[in-house]
């Protein structure tokens, strides 16, 4: 099992939390200083050991893992990228100022290339 480097407790002490706080009955700050965490961590893992879940957690929030969060990001730069596209595309008097490409140019220089090979 890889364990994430900033994991506060291994698998195994959340259980042994729990069982020091009810078996034990030792106070929530002593269990601060025996875990080395802070009193919202010592919380959290006593909540979840009332409902006998003592599996590792992913820190991320649930938002950002589920597909629904994705699909609304990505219909969100895509939108942003459509505005941004509509602003460079020239409007009104600037289209006719579009210079004429010259063929002859084009048509000479790929000429002389072919016959160069």
């Amino acid at each position: 099992m890889v364990i994430h480097k900033r994991t506060k407790l291994t698998p195994l002490q959340p259980e042994a939390l729990y069982n020091d706080r009810y078996a034990h009955r030792m106070r929530i700050c002593d269990l601060m200083r025996k875990y080395q965490v802070s009193a919202p961590t010592v919380y959290k893992i006593i909540n979840r050991g009332k409902q006998n879940d003592f599996t590792v957690h992913k820190s991320t929030n649930h938002r950002f893992r589920c597909l629904k969060y994705g699909i609304k990001r990505l219909a969100k730069i895509e939108h942003d990228i459509e505005e941004r596209l509509k602003k460079q595309v020239p409007t009104g008097r600037d289209t006719t100022r579009i210079t004429p490409v010259r063929w002859s140019i084009l048509i000479v220089s790929v000429c002389h290339c072919s016959r160069d090979s």
